[in-house]
């Protein structure tokens, strides 16, 4: 079967083509692109690549803030073999460099954004064999015109390529917060079938309609648009950032379906004074990832909405693991799910043996999803996959007695106070319950006397008040004593990700430090 029919990303767009031609596959700002226009767009950017030089298994690196040409050089590549490198358009210039040089980049496509970063690079890289500027009159020699190369190049599918399903594609770039980031490489098949679950397990049609907040460096940038062209659904784009106004914008114009956010977003949405004016009425499933949901935000979603709320949790290097039934997100508060029907989850101890439920242990998982390895890190690579295929996630969790996964925090930011382990997570979760507390963040800092000790940084809702002696006593009326705050520190707001928003907590923990004088 497999060699008559193979899991090729490139085919989905023209599959769609064929069966849906004039629905639409794109949505960005003013502009609509059909499943035609996007196969040919994306046959004609694949023809101009091979054109100017670009073989099978080069790497293509883009730097673009458009997401709706970054779609399409996402699938121009895996038309021809060639292998996307994202680059996040927040990465220090540093970063960029790395990056590039990492997994030499032979081609760059950028837009007139970063002409004066590019130009500085160029000294520091030496991979890279051809430019491509998307818009702007800033031209030199060596440099291609993205408009230049659409207008010329045939919109015919490219042909004699041979290409196999387990061939990589893309290569993402995880945190670098430890250290360099590591460039996950994925293979075509490994997000054609993360694509089928994804669109199985949330229910969606050809009728759906996508609001894709996440930008094409993020999995689930990638992953949000390859559902779309599994499926057969329109996907939503917006420009960066995701404000609440051009969220609520979109979902209210386009008549969106399904959205796909980490609580906070959330919590900044319902937040927003004209959220109750916003027709909203479209949205059936409100998603919810990267952290638990509190009861009280799954409450205020589903009555202000009237969407389900069910959960996803995953990984860069182990795509979507779990999924939560909206049906039991008020039961299961806190959990992440349990495992699809594609990924095996275990909870281990340092030796690799599995935990009883109920106990803290590493979440190791084990599916088709997961990626090849990490480009040119072969000893990272052997200690993060092992001989039998097992990926060490670096979360910690517990299952419950029905076998759905808890999250309590990650490895590496796992509190150790007088010999007891604590987990951030799961003092976040409690905190982020009270009502007078918008987030939490948790670190542990140096401690004489114990080893490590509780800090919490804290925003609190508007025109609320509360005192540090509140925020420990109501963590130790909920979880055992020795989970309470040692340091409290009040902030109006926490560094987030722009992309993502998860949590900085190098730099929360930095500030913390400072203030406390540790």
């Amino acid at each position: 079967m497999r060699k008559n029919h193979k899991l090729l990303l490139g085919n989905l767009v023209r599959q769609n083509a064929t069966v849906r031609p004039n629905e639409t596959a794109i949505i960005y700002e003013d502009n609509k692109l059909t499943f035609k226009q996007l196969d040919e767009d994306t046959n004609k950017l694949a023809n101009a690549l091979i054109g100017i030089g670009v073989e099978k298994g080069d790497r293509v690196g883009i730097l673009l803030l458009n997401p709706h040409i970054s779609t399409i050089y996402y699938f121009a590549c895996a038309k021809i073999g060639a292998v996307l490198v994202p680059i996040s358009f927040m990465a220090s210039e540093s970063e960029m460099i790395y990056i590039i040089n990492k997994v030499e980049v032979s081609t760059l496509c950028y837009s007139q954004d970063f002409f004066e970063v590019v130009n500085k690079m160029k000294e520091h890289t030496s991979s890279i064999e051809r430019y491509i500027l998307f818009e702007g009159n800033k031209r030199q020699k060596e440099m291609f015109s993205y408009v230049d190369l659409m207008m010329s190049a045939s919109a015919k599918e490219p042909d004699g390529i041979i290409i196999d399903e387990d061939d990589p594609h893309v290569i993402i770039f995880t945190s670098g917060t430890t250290g360099h980031p590591k460039g996950a490489v994925i293979s075509h098949r490994s997000y054609y079938l993360l694509a089928g679950v994804l669109t199985h397990k949330l229910t969606m049609s050809p009728k759906s309609i996508y609001l894709n907040a996440y930008p094409m460096f993020h999995m689930a940038g990638i992953v949000g648009v390859l559902g779309g062209t599994y499926e057969g659904y329109a996907v939503v784009m917006i420009s960066v950032p995701p404000t609440s106004i051009k969220l609520l914008d979109a979902i209210q114009r386009f008549k969106v379906t399904h959205f796909l956010a980490v609580p906070t977003i959330w919590k900044r949405l319902l937040a927003f004074p004209d959220f109750d004016n916003y027709d909203l009425s479209s949205l059936k499933v409100a998603m919810g990832a990267s952290d638990s949901m509190p009861e009280e935000l799954l409450q205020q979603i589903h009555n202000r909405t009237s969407a389900t709320c069910p959960q996803l949790y995953g990984l860069t290097e182990g795509g979507i693991l779990t999924y939560l039934e909206a049906d039991d997100a008020l039961r299961k508060i806190g959990s992440s799910g349990q495992a699809h029907c594609q990924a095996e989850l275990r909870v281990v101890d340092e030796k690799g043996n599995d935990v009883k439920n109920g106990e803290t242990g590493e979440i190791i998982c084990r599916s088709p999803h997961q990626m090849l390895y990490y480009c040119d890190m072969p000893e990272a690579t052997a200690s993060t996959i092992n001989e039998d295929g097992w990926l060490s996630t670096g979360d910690l969790a517990r299952f419950d007695e029905e076998n759905y996964l808890y999250i309590v925090g990650r490895k590496k930011d796992m509190i150790i106070s007088g010999g007891q382990n604590i987990y951030p997570a799961e003092i976040e979760r409690v905190l982020n319950e009270h009502p007078s507390i918008f987030e939490a963040c948790i670190v542990g800092l140096t401690d004489k006397e114990w080893g490590e000790a509780v800090a919490a940084a804290i925003v609190l809702e508007q025109n609320v008040a509360m005192t540090e002696t509140e925020v420990i006593e109501y963590v130790r009326k909920e979880l055992a004593s020795y989970n309470k705050p040692k340091y409290v520190k009040f902030f109006s707001s926490l560094p987030r990700t722009a992309a993502t928003g998860k949590l900085q907590k190098v730099e929360i923990r930095k500030n913390l430090v400072e203030e406390f004088t540790l």
